[in-house]
């Protein structure tokens, strides 16, 4: 999972709209060995493309959790996300806000265009992959720190994930049309 979240600061540093393998030439310039050979294999998992797919998606996610999930860093109310925040973001229906404000994003509604092009196992492994998008708990990473999350933060973090992986399952059901349809 290390290895994910590196590649995936280190690609959203970088223009997400550039080709993907003029970003790999310019990363592996740049980055030691230890994270060259990481790229290539992130690389060999996925082509180039539904690279691309993925990390847009990743991003997508990680933004809507920075959003609306407190970030973690103390055993404090105000410095952690809490069971009382967990149950806020419920009750606020945090998750349906999500879902629209999504369906009105015209870089959301391209990037659900383009998994229609992926191949099988690679929409497999998008999907998988997508779901996976959360920190760790506290306990998990054995500390206490921004590394993790609490155990409500990575249930709300998990809950935005699936949220917006089962919307991109939902919308790639419509056709290409319907979907541009949609564009604002």
């Amino acid at each position: 999972m290390g290895i994910w979240i590196l590649f995936i600061i280190l690609f959203i540093l970088k223009n997400p709209f550039e080709q993907l393998n003029k970003n790999v030439i310019k990363l592996d310039t740049k980055l030691n060995k230890e994270n060259v050979v990481q790229n290539r294999i992130i690389n060999q998992i996925l082509d180039q493309n539904d690279s691309l797919i993925m990390f847009q998606l990743i991003k997508i996610i990680q933004k809507n959790q920075a959003k609306y999930i407190k970030e973690s860093y103390g055993e404090e109310s105000f410095q952690c996300f809490t069971d009382k925040d967990l149950k806020s973001f419920m009750s606020k229906n945090i998750l349906s806000e999500i879902k629209s404000d999504l369906k009105l994003n015209n870089e959301f509604i391209s990037l659900v265009i383009s998994t229609k092009k992926l191949t099988p196992d690679n929409w497999l492994k998008l999907i998988k992959i997508s779901r996976s998008t959360y920190k760790p708990t506290w306990a998990d990473n054995g500390k206490i720190s921004k590394e993790g999350q609490t155990n409500a933060g990575q249930v709300a973090e998990r809950a935005i994930a699936n949220e917006i992986v089962n919307l991109v399952i939902e919308l790639r059901k419509k056709s290409d049309d319907e979907l541009r349809k949609m564009y604002k």
